[in-house]
C-alpha cells in the first residue's frame, strides 16, 4: 500500500487469496499470506519429488500430523479441458511408509500428459478404479484406450465397456 493508510476494506478474492481496498487511496493490493501456495507447494514436493511425510515436515516446519492432513484434504487443480474421447493411463502409487496408508489414484490424458481425474486411496480396490472411471465419466470424456498396471481382477471394469459398439483397447503392464 503505497499511502501507509491503515484504514482498509476486504475487496474480494482472486484465485482464493484475500483483496484489500485503500479507503484513502482507492488502490487495491492483495494479502502476502498466501495459504493455498504452501499447500500446493508441499503437495508438489509429496506428489512428484516423493518426499516422506518427515522430510516435509523438516522442510516446513509443521508437524507430521498437520502435514498429512493438509496433503489429504488438498485438491490439486484438474484443467478442465472440452470433454473428448481420451487414452487414459491409470496409475496409483503410495507415498511414505506403508503405515501412512495415502495413496493416489490418476488418470492421465495419454497425448497432453495432464490429470482428468484422481481420487486419494488407501488400497488399490475395483471401487477405487471405478470411482475414477465415474469422476472421468461424469466430466463427459469417453475412454478410446486404457493403459494400466493393475490387478486381473481390475481389468473386468473395463472389459465391459464400449464405445459405438467397439470394445475398449487396453493394455496392462506388469512391473517387477
Amino acid at each position: 500500500m503505497a499511502c501507509k493508510n491503515t484504514s482498509v476494506k476486504k475487496n474480494g478474492k482472486r484465485e482464493g487469496v484475500q483483496r484489500y481496498l485503500c479507503t484513502k487511496c482507492k488502490k487495491t493490493f492483495s494479502s502476502k499470506r498466501r495459504p493455498n501456495r504452501l499447500l500446493e507447494s508441499i503437495f508438489k514436493d509429496y506428489f512428484y519429488h516423493r518426499f516422506t511425510l518427515t522430510e516435509l515436515s523438516k522442510k516446513y516446519g509443521y508437524s507430521r500430523e498437520w502435514i498429512q492432513d493438509k496433503i489429504h484434504h488438498f485438491s490439486p487443480k484438474v484443467n478442465t479441458r472440452k470433454p473428448r474421447a481420451v487414452t487414459v493411463v491409470i496409475d496409483a502409487t503410495y507415498f511414505g511408509k506403508r503405515r501412512d496408508k495415502l495413496g493416489l489414484i490418476v488418470a492421465k490424458d495419454a497425448v497432453l500428459k495432464e490429470p482428468i481425474a484422481y481420487n486419494f486411496i488407501v488400497a488399490e480396490t475395483k471401487d477405487a478404479y471405478r470411482d475414477l472411471l465415474t469422476q472421468i465419466y461424469e466430466r463427459g470424456f469417453t475412454l478410446s484406450a486404457v493403459v494400466l498396471d493393475g490387478k486381473p481382477s481390475i481389468i473386468s471394469l473395463f472389459e465391459g465397456y464400449t464405445s459405438a459398439n467397439v470394445s475398449l483397447p487396453y493394455e496392462i503392464h506388469h512391473y517387477t
